[in-house]
């Protein structure tokens, strides 16, 4: 069996192995004892007898007045005698983390009760508090990031809360809620203010995330009626992560977040109300880039050009739907003239999918985006044939009224001579015998 001196000795040994420093202070001698890593750590040179003072005075000046006070109370004839602190020393111009760590012994009682000795220890952690600092900044880095992207945060652990009767809902979500940080976030109150429409969804993504069989994954689109009645349209998306109870697979734990869509969702719906507007238009509308690529078509362009109602419209180019005359028309006047006014309008020809080619009226507007540049260009054409043919007819119906006109003019004269000859005639008639030969028509 080993004595106790050497015991002593290795104990020491692998503290030192550890990279602890070790003291002893006696309280009555003012005597402080320190190991060599003790000495290094609060860069205490060999040549001077380490001292109280000098540990002290090792402190770094905005950590010194900290450390002193945690020491007197711990020291106070009521103290527990116990001591941990972190604080900071600078060595060699260099700031280190230091938890420092003691435990005193008391002599008499009460009143009377006066600290003996204080064996303490140090540990170096510094590289221990800079992770800790840059997790804190991480941390601090995301809840930034989710406070300034509006997105509410949730979480729900299935086995501590099969019921989800305590789920954790982060201010923002609850704020979407409508609901105070007091009341219980539970399943049944979020369920509660979902659209009824959208209940029945609802209902099977939960249950479909929460199947062990599946991917656990959950995203919905749907509308959320708040206490004070009014519905905001919401995303959801959350993860659930599954494990082995006993030989079931069960969700342990669901993590998802949510932000408010309203907005994107108004914007969609007077977007579709547009489409439906140009859609019952019978003029061609397009939208292109500035290359003319189509962006955008509505059905009657599509009909005119035969593009199916689920055909990819970015392989067709605009500037192929004329021939080559008016081509080159917007491309020289039309486009630059829009770019430059905002608009241009003119008759163009139009090349229809079955090769026919069709008169139209043509209307250019460009669009620009928040740097001032034209971003995009649409097309507003309609089809001129009936007008033309319309134009034909009044045409052909001059000609005729014309030709009428003169017709009844030439009637006219004749008409004025043939009465004069008709006069003569029974002029001449009236002179001749009832017998004459002439009498005879």
């Amino acid at each position: 069996m080993k004595g106790a001196g050497e015991a002593s000795r290795q104990w020491g040994e692998a503290v030192e192995a550890w990279g602890i420093g070790t003291y002893e202070y006696d309280h009555s001698s003012d005597h402080l004892s320190a190991s060599d890593r003790l000495c290094e750590l609060y860069a205490l040179t060999s040549v001077e007898e380490p001292t109280l003072s000098r540990l002290w005075e090792a402190i770094h000046p905005d950590d010194r007045a900290k450390m002193l006070a945690a020491w007197e109370q711990a020291l106070a004839p009521g103290g527990t005698g116990r001591l941990s602190i972190v604080h900071r020393v600078v060595r060699s111009g260099k700031v280190t983390w230091l938890h420092h760590r003691a435990s005193t012994r008391f002599d008499g009682a009460g009143g009377r009760r006066r600290p003996s000795a204080t064996l303490g220890s140090v540990i170096d952690i510094t590289t221990r508090h800079q992770i800790d600092d840059e997790l804190q900044r991480t941390k601090g880095r995301f809840e930034e990031a989710v406070r300034a992207s509006q997105i509410g945060i949730f979480e729900h652990d299935h086995l501590a809360d099969p019921a989800a009767e305590n789920l954790y809902w982060s201010p923002r979500q609850r704020e979407i809620f409508g609901v105070t940080r007091d009341e219980p976030a539970t399943l049944g109150k979020f369920l509660a203010g979902v659209h009824p429409d959208d209940l029945p969804a609802i209902q099977t993504a939960v249950g479909r995330a929460h199947d062990p069989t599946g991917d656990g994954y959950y995203d919905v689109e749907h509308r959320y009626v708040r206490p004070d009645g009014e519905t905001r349209w919401l995303l959801t998306r959350s993860s659930t992560y599954f494990g082995e109870v006993g030989d079931r697979k069960l969700p342990v734990r669901t993590v998802g977040a949510l932000i408010d869509i309203t907005a994107r969702k108004n914007i969609e719906l007077e977007h579709a109300r547009r489409s439906a507007v140009l859609d019952a238009t019978p003029d061609f509308v397009c939208m292109t880039q500035r290359d003319g690529t189509l962006v955008y078509i509505n059905r009657a362009g599509r009909d005119f050009l035969g593009i199916a109602p689920d055909q990819d419209i970015s392989k067709y180019n605009v500037a192929s739907v004329h021939p080559k005359a008016s081509a080159m028309l917007v491309e020289s006047e039309g486009i630059p003239e829009a770019i430059r006014k905002g608009s241009w309008s003119g008759s163009t020809d139009f090349i229809r999918y079955d090769g026919a080619i069709v008169p139209m009226s043509q209307m250019l507007l460009s669009h620009r985006g928040a740097d001032g540049s034209v971003a995009l260009l649409s097309t507003i054409a309609r089809d001129l044939s009936h007008e033309r043919q319309l134009e034909e007819q009044i045409r052909q119906a001059q000609k005729m009224e014309a030709v009428g006109r003169l017709a009844g003019g030439i009637a006219h004269d004749f008409n004025n001579l043939l009465s004069v000859i008709m006069g003569f005639a029974a002029l001449g008639s009236s002179q001749l015998a009832p017998d004459a030969s002439g009498q005879e028509v």
